[in-house]
């Protein structure tokens, strides 16, 4: 049982990555918000509650024949949020293209359950969002 938000974090990503969404899942509170970096297309903007988590992983994972997702940084930003660096690798499903690309994320905490999840295009708009130093 995970006992920080910073080891919270990690086994949400490492459940997501190997396909285990429901693993995911049991790390979101039931009214989480997801918001979108507007990084890739097709993909809404705002995902709510555990159902809109599940669209997203479909509306995600739809585009490509592979992909990985590898936590690069985990930092503490509060009590309450994580600042995370994620790289993402995929291969287009049918044309075959590779694809890499490197975005932040904040992920804030409540009671051991993750209540908002926001992603980034860049660094310096997320550690503007969390109010630190660019």
């Amino acid at each position: 049982m995970p006992t920080t938000n910073l080891e919270i974090v990690r086994e949400a990503y490492e459940a997501w990555s190997q396909g285990d969404l429901d693993a995911a899942l049991d790390k979101f509170a039931a009214d989480v918000i997801w918001q979108m970096a507007g990084v890739f297309p097709g993909i809404e903007p705002v995902y709510r509650g555990p159902e809109g988590v599940r669209r997203f992983s479909a509306d995600f994972r739809e585009p490509w024949e592979s992909l990985t997702v590898e936590v690069g940084e985990l930092a503490e930003i509060d009590e309450h949020r994580v600042l995370a660096t994620v790289r993402f690798r995929g291969r287009g499903r049918g044309s075959g293209v590779e694809t890499t690309a490197e975005f932040p994320q904040i992920w804030t905490l409540k009671d051991g359950s993750v209540v908002h999840l926001q992603s980034f295009a860049d660094r310096s708009q997320a550690l503007e969002a969390a109010g630190l130093p660019r």
